[in-house]
């Protein structure tokens, strides 16, 4: 059992590789949520003569697999980026410093509160995008996500790694023991 829990998370890990240089949607800056969160949180945790547990400790990769509203843990809205430049700096709070120009909250006639890049300053102190600005991120109260068919490989693939790893481990005892 051990042999097939290892097996397991081998091909667990070796999907979220595949997963996670897909990139995503919009050709952003990346996360690597699958390799840094999901990949990282994967590992075999035991096994009885019965069964073998392989435990993906990460409540973000719960969400991707079965779905959900995000709310606001901090803050009364949620930053969702609405440019590459704004995913690569993160939340507001993390890309506003002395000298990157200043973030404005503004409310548009349908409700929806966006932040600002108002009067970026390039290295030369030139302004860029004028000083109009330019839509970084919109605030939302919550979001809705689908569950990601394919967050876990399908089932035959781990039935086939735990087969094979259990068939390597007889081998290898029938080889030892000199048969």
């Amino acid at each position: 059992m051990q042999a097939m829990g290892k097996g397991v998370e081998n091909a667990l890990r070796t999907h979220f590789d595949r997963k996670n240089s897909e990139g995503n949607k919009r050709g952003w800056v990346r996360s690597n949520f699958w390799s840094k969160i999901v990949k990282r949180g994967t590992a075999f945790t035991g096994a009885t003569e019965n069964e073998a547990t392989v435990t993906i400790a990460s409540p973000a990769f719960v969400h991707k697999l079965r779905g959900g509203t995000v709310r606001a843990k901090s803050g009364r809205m949620l930053a969702i980026p609405l440019t590459n430049q704004a995913k690569a700096a993160g939340s507001p709070g993390e890309w506003s410093k002395p000298g990157d120009g200043k973030l404005s909250f503004v409310k548009t006639p349908k409700g929806a509160f966006l932040i600002y890049n108002r009067g970026f300053r390039s290295k030369k102190g030139m302004t860029a995008k004028g000083q109009k600005g330019e839509a970084w991120y919109k605030l939302v109260a919550s979001v809705r996500h689908l569950a990601d068919p394919t967050a876990l490989p399908e089932s035959g693939v781990l039935e086939m790694a735990a087969a094979n790893a259990a068939r390597s481990q007889i081998a290898a005892e029938l080889r030892r023991r000199g048969f």
